[in-house]
């Protein structure tokens, strides 16, 4: 008999756990809460009028990093582009191919002029077509993102 009753005992304090459970899950409304937080954009692109003003204007949202990587190229590819100069002010610094501008640009930022030359024009580049590709990369300026973006170490300036 005295098991019964701790068995029936049991089953009911079960029953009422499982019921107030469910009743507390039906009725319980907790307000939602929101955090609002801004995702930056980084996007940069080439303004050139020629070969002589060439710069890179942050058009993104974020603070950033620039760099720049010249391709220059000859219409015969047997023609030596040593000839090809590229001036800079000392807001740039090159390394590894890439040119390395020294501040963070803010929004709608310019960076300083690069013009690129010509130094030789022997006969062999008669009648040659120069065309020059310009690629610019940006990374925002926090949480030393060039450094996994970029895969360097260590900023040039």
């Amino acid at each position: 008999m005295k098991n019964k009753l701790i068995i029936f005992s049991v089953i009911i304090l079960v029953s009422i756990m499982i019921a107030g459970g469910t009743m507390a899950w039906f009725t319980s409304s907790p307000e939602a809460s929101f955090s609002n937080f801004d995702i930056g954009i980084v996007e940069v692109e080439v303004v050139n009028n020629g070969l002589e003003d060439i710069k890179v204007k942050n058009i993104g949202t974020t603070e950033s990093y620039i760099r720049v990587r010249f391709i220059p190229q000859w219409s015969n590819p047997n023609l030596s582009i040593s000839n090809i100069i590229i001036n800079c002010s000392n807001d740039w610094t090159e390394k590894d191919g890439y040119y390395y501008y020294s501040q963070p640009l803010k929004q709608n930022e310019l960076t300083s002029n690069i013009s690129i030359e010509i130094d030789d024009y022997s006969p062999e580049y008669e009648g040659a077509t120069f065309k020059i590709k310009i690629v610019a990369e940006g990374v925002q300026s926090t949480y030393n993102a060039w450094k996994n973006v970029w895969s360097i170490n260590s900023l040039t300036f």
